[in-house]
């Protein structure tokens, strides 16, 4: 759905690509912060990290579309942890 706004509702680009780089930016705010704080590994790339869980969670949002008989909670929950145990 959310390809298909973009493709056919060229307006919306602008739009859809800096709410993107907004995430991004946001994403890569919080590692740095976890990463002051000890949480996150000094030598992890923040770039990459946010990417990363960027691209999971767009993941998340079209599996879920797709299957609605799954909770949205549990495939979130699920990600985290697979996102802590890869950073462990």
């Amino acid at each position: 759905m959310q390809l298909g706004i973009y493709h056919q509702h060229p307006e919306f680009r602008k739009l859809y690509d800096d709410s993107s780089k907004d995430i991004l930016n946001l994403f890569n705010e919080l590692i740095k912060e976890a990463i002051e704080n000890k949480e996150i590994k000094k030598s992890t790339d923040i770039e990459e990290l946010s990417i990363y869980i960027f691209t999971i969670f767009r993941g998340i949002i079209r599996l879920w579309s797709i299957l609605i008989e799954c909770s949205l909670d549990k495939l979130i929950e699920t990600n985290i942890n697979m996102i802590k145990k890869t950073l462990e």
